[in-house]
């Protein structure tokens, strides 16, 4: 379908008087001033401030959503400050644009070609606009500061495009961002997505600091995916360019909240309330639910079987219509049946099979080699995405974080993890070794295997698997999980042993987040 989109360059419309903020409100130090103070601060925050941060950080995030909500056809971008301008003063919030050099408005609003700080005026929005909301909130001594980027209507299959990989560009950024990593680090990962496509990078903007100032010394280098064709900046502001802090965009009408993270010594801390969508992803069936920041289930746990074939597309599809109703949400976690590196697919020997007890079909395990699911699931979910090996996934659900803990999961096959002192360690397919001659621990222990010889023979190749790891490892703790663990008992999996209940799977959805390192 075409869609109708501007034919002529924007042009600045009337911009209305100065909103009124009540006077009981905190103002910034810059209001009524040139300039702001320069910051002289520290980067690092100490506890009070980053929860102030937080609360800041929340309620502009609030904000956004609510003006998210007024953008359409017909509006004007002055109505949109309005709807801002109103929300932050009712939680008793400045504006932090108000005023800041100048700025005569409570929101930025860019549309189309305007790079950022737009200026609210009567200009109304016409579908196939793309429109930034760029909007800060003062409060508590600290800004909370976000922006996101919204679709007016149907767009052009450009636009559409612009906005879906200016997301991820994002996403890969905020991946990049770890405790004594270089800050050049975040655009040359976004520069390097970006030119994929044939984009430009704009480099008169920067991502930046927030907290007691607007804007502190911390610079983040400016690469930012944007139209291949010249963009212009309607703002006569000269500060820099908050893409890298906070994001959420809407696609296909549906809105997401946005959040701020914080780096410190020990990783990126997320808010308090961030919302993890857990899913996990077994050769028997697909489950997933939502985990609060402490790792419980906030909602019924939803399943389906697994379908088969299963190449990757119909894969996606499932968990599509699987995860619909659980889409509120900051992140995802995924634990999949095979061997990932870095969200990418080295093999999946379940989801290799045309049936479920099939022989390896060479079609399918060569559409899975290599396959990006990580990135896939990013783009299908809407938000940052981490997709380990399910083994790895169950024991950060567990894991004392005390010596080496080996993790070994039960269900169409055997998976297995290890951590020491409660840092994940990178995969390996430890049960893809031989269990005796011409059979791996993998097929020997499989379900296909249990079905056929029966239970009690089943458990006792577990137990002689149990003793071939420990002969190797020497592991100080064995956790079994998955499926199939609940044929066993106690005295199955020795002295060192606990059996794990299959929501691990689920559960281990919020630590991932901290025990994962990306190469792992």
């Amino acid at each position: 379908m075409s869609i109708a989109i501007r034919t002529e360059p924007l042009r600045p419309g009337q911009i209305s008087g100065l909103r009124q903020v009540p006077s009981p409100i905190a103002r910034p130090e810059y209001v009524g001033k040139r300039a702001p103070t320069p910051y002289e601060g520290s980067e690092v925050k100490d506890p009070e401030i980053i929860e102030a941060m937080r609360h800041a950080g929340r309620i502009a995030a609030d904000a956004l959503v609510e003006v998210g909500r007024h953008v359409r056809p017909g509006v004007t971008t002055d109505e949109l400050d309005r709807v801002g301008h109103e929300f932050l003063c009712d939680q008793g919030a400045y504006p932090s644009t108000l005023g800041y050099r100048g700025f005569p408005k409570s929101l930025c609003s860019s549309l189309n070609e305007v790079i950022c700080h737009g200026i609210p005026d009567s200009t109304v929005l016409v579908e196939g606009d793309i429109c930034n909301i760029d909007i800060t909130a003062f409060i508590g001594g600290v800004h909370g500061d976000t922006n996101a980027t919204f679709l007016v209507g149907e767009v052009d299959e450009e636009s559409a495009l612009l906005v879906e990989r200016t997301q991820e560009a994002t996403r890969r950024g905020i991946a990049a961002v770890a405790p004594g990593r270089p800050l050049n680090v975040i655009g040359r990962v976004i520069e390097s997505y970006a030119r994929r496509f044939g984009y430009g990078v704009v480099r008169d903007f920067t991502g930046h600091g927030i907290g007691t100032s607007f804007h502190t010394g911390l610079v983040v280098p400016p690469h930012s995916p944007v139209r291949a064709h010249p963009r212009r900046h309607r703002g006569r502001r000269r500060d820099s360019h908050p893409s890298d802090r906070c994001y959420r965009l809407a696609i296909a009408g549906r809105i997401l909240t946005p959040l701020t993270m914080i780096t410190t010594s020990t990783g990126t801390v997320w808010p308090t309330e961030v919302r993890t969508l857990a899913i996990d992803i077994g050769g028997s069936g697909l489950k997933a639910s939502l985990l609060d920041a402490a790792g419980q289930m906030t909602a019924e746990r939803r399943r389906v079987d697994t379908p088969y074939p299963c190449p990757p597309k119909t894969l996606l599809a499932a968990l599509g219509d699987l995860v619909e109703p659980l889409r509120d949400v900051h992140r995802a976690s995924v634990g999949f049946p095979g061997l990932v590196r870095r969200g990418r697919v080295i093999e999946v020997p379940s989801l290799s099979r045309a049936t479920y007890a099939g022989d390896r079909d060479p079609e399918l395990a060569l559409a899975w080699s290599e396959f990006d699911l990580g990135s896939a699931l990013a783009e299908l979910l809407g938000v940052p995405t981490k997709v380990v090996n399910d083994a790895d996934m169950q024991g950060c659900a567990v894991v004392k974080g005390q010596g080496l803990e080996f993790v070994m999961t039960l269900g169409t096959g055997v998976g297995t993890a290890l951590f020491n002192d409660g840092t994940l360690l990178p995969h390996l397919e430890l049960s893809h070794g031989p269990f005796r001659s011409g059979e791996t621990t993998d097929v020997a222990l499989g379900n296909s295997a249990r079905r056929a010889i029966g239970n009690e023979k089943w458990a006792k190749r577990v137990r002689r698997s149990i003793e071939h790891f420990h002969e190797m490892l020497w592991f100080d703790h064995l956790y079994v999980g998955g499926g199939n663990a609940k044929q066993l008992n106690i005295a199955d999996v020795g002295p060192k042993g606990t059996i794990i209940p299959n929501s691990a799977g689920i559960l281990g959805g919020v630590r991932i987040w901290d025990l994962h390192a990306e190469d792992s």
